[in-house]
């Protein structure tokens, strides 16, 4: 999926935030966005938020890409993989584990280093976990 269609897809939301600063850019549409990003000569408050916007990838967007595609190709499904995760940490731990209880224990690995050091690649790992697990549920006949 490319940038322009990323920023089409999200601008359905209503609030952005971008350094912290939570802006509202659901009015505009795309085409205006990408005008305001070109013109350095107007004066926009929105510009240098709609340059970040077009270059930069959200964490939700880079999660999806990893869990769907060349991952998703190496390991199988989710549901795949952390089923045979699973069947390798129950003897382990001497109790059966589910793949639900793989995504969930990852999960909270990934928080605990959220927790410890704010890292961007942790916050991705934590959306892509909570899409596997969804796309566990999915693949298994729905919520």
């Amino acid at each position: 999926m490319s940038t322009k269609e990323e920023l089409n897809a999200w601008l359905d939301r209503v609030m952005y935030t971008v350094d912290g600063q939570y802006i509202t850019l659901s009015t505009r549409s795309l085409d205006e966005l990408a005008e305001i990003a070109g013109r350095k000569d107007v004066e926009d408050p929105l510009a240098p938020v709609v340059d970040k916007l077009l270059e930069h990838k959200s964490v939700l967007g880079e999660a999806y890409d990893l869990i769907t595609g060349d991952r998703a190709n190496d390991y199988g499904t989710p549901l795949e993989s952390f089923t045979r995760i699973a069947g390798l940490w129950g003897p382990v731990l001497g109790i059966p584990i589910s793949p639900y209880e793989v995504a969930l224990c990852l999960l909270q690995l990934k928080v605990s280093r959220l927790v410890g050091g704010h890292k961007r690649d942790s916050a991705v790992d934590i959306a892509g976990y909570i899409g596997c697990f969804d796309l566990m549920k999915i693949e298994e006949g729905g919520w």
